[in-house]
């Protein structure tokens, strides 16, 4: 079970990190950035890890009321979108940062948190619809 478990979590963390980065390259090359640093791509995957860590140390995605898993979908959000301001303000002590680099990460980390929320939601509602078919 604990292997399905880190495999899923891998797995989460790798799409999460493409759609981040993808959506954070777009943006970037529209403000007339051709590059990236290595601390803004670390930072990108500490930014992905952090709501799948979250994910499964609070257990938002098991099943509950739809007004209880609103208010948990929310409380993710906010936990994991306060973190990468963080891993933003760290990398800015190593580095100046952008004077947009926290609204670009806005911007890019709710794109790629609503991406994999909807698969993820998908995923599960199958799951659950799998699980009771067989029963």
């Amino acid at each position: 079970m604990k292997r399905n478990r880190f495999l899923a979590a891998f797995q989460l963390w790798a799409a999460g990190y493409a759609v981040l980065t993808v959506v954070s390259s777009i943006a970037q090359l529209c403000n007339g950035m051709g590059t990236d640093t290595n601390i803004n791509i670390l930072a990108r995957a500490a930014a992905c890890l952090v709501p799948i860590a979250a994910y499964y140390a609070f257990g938002f995605g098991t099943q509950r009321k739809r007004s209880k898993g609103i208010l948990m979908l929310a409380a993710h959000y906010l936990i994991s979108l306060g973190c990468a301001w963080l891993l933003i303000y760290l990398a800015g002590l190593l580095q100046k940062n952008a004077d947009v680099a926290y609204v670009d990460m806005l911007i890019s980390f709710t794109v790629a948190y609503a991406a994999i929320a909807i698969v993820v939601a998908i995923a599960n509602r199958r799951a659950r619809r799998e699980g009771a078919s067989m029963e």
